[in-house]
Order: C-alpha cells, then sequence, then structure tokens
C-alpha cells in the first residue's frame, strides 16, 4: 500500500484584514484602561519623593536647632532662633551633603518660613529657615494641596 502524503500550500498565508483591525481595536483598548493607571502611579511616585524630602529637609532643620540649643555653632545670641538662615547653610554645616530636589517643580528652589511668620503663611520675613514648602500650586491625589505638606 502506498501513502499518500498531503501537503497543504496555503496561498493566503497572512492575516486578514478584519483580523487586523479586530488586534488593532483590542490593544487599543488595552492601552486606554492601562495609560490612566500609569499617570497615576507616576504621580503617586512623586508625592511619595515630595514627602520623603520635606521629611529629610525639616529633620535638618531641627538637627540645626539642637545642635544651636546644645552649643555647638558657639554661645546663643539674643534674638536668634537657632534655625539657618538659608537652607545652603544645612549643607555648609554639613548637616545634609546636598539640597534635594523639590520632585514637583525639578529645581532646589523651596518656599520658606521663617520662625516669626505666621503658621501656614506662604509670605516670609527671611530672618530664617524654619520650614519647608514645595513651590508646586498643584493638588495631590487626596485633593489637598503640595503647598500645604
Amino acid at each position: 500500500m502506498k501513502k499518500f502524503v498531503k501537503t497543504i500550500h496555503n496561498s493566503q498565508a497572512g492575516l486578514t484584514f478584519l483580523e487586523l483591525v479586530i488586534t488593532m481595536a483590542i490593544i487599543g483598548i488595552l492601552a486606554a484602561m492601562v495609560l490612566p493607571l500609569s499617570v497615576l502611579t507616576v504621580k503617586r511616585t512623586k508625592e511619595l519623593e515630595l514627602r520623603r524630602e520635606l521629611r529629610t529637609l525639616r529633620q535638618a532643620l531641627d538637627k540645626h536647632k539642637t545642635n544651636y540649643d546644645n552649643h555647638i555653632y558657639g554661645e546663643k545670641v539674643e534674638g536668634d532662633s537657632g534655625y539657618p538662615r538659608t537652607l545652603q547653610e544645612l549643607v555648609d554645616k554639613k548637616i545634609l551633603r546636598r539640597i534635594p530636589k523639590d520632585p514637583m517643580t525639578g529645581s532646589t528652589e523651596w518656599g520658606t518660613r521663617s520662625f516669626s511668620d505666621l503658621a501656614g503663611s506662604f509670605a516670609t520675613d527671611g530672618r530664617d529657615v524654619y520650614d519647608v514648602y514645595t513651590g508646586s500650586d498643584r493638588q495631590a491625589i487626596n485633593g489637598s494641596y503640595y503647598k500645604e505638606w
């Protein structure tokens, strides 16, 4: 007995136009679902970075104040709050290695409040640096403003 080997030659290899359109539609739908999530993830990551940098700066300010109160920088001066005059002073006194970048603005320029300023005020008399805040006016995911953090 002879076995017949059947060879199939498909002259229509590849995808039809309809299959291609359906595939592209599925990919488009998946991309439309993923894009908002990726934007939210990027925003959430920047918010975490902002919280970390604010905490770093505020701990450095507190460390400067503690050092001042413990006379590490010399004797206390009457009328001096004990906080640094600028953020650069934290680097000069080796409390920080560098001034961290504000993740919301991409700059090392931070908003500062003086010890004698009103709480929550964004206007400062510039005598010292008691607190810092971001220069961004945008809203956070939770609805608060980054400047208020």
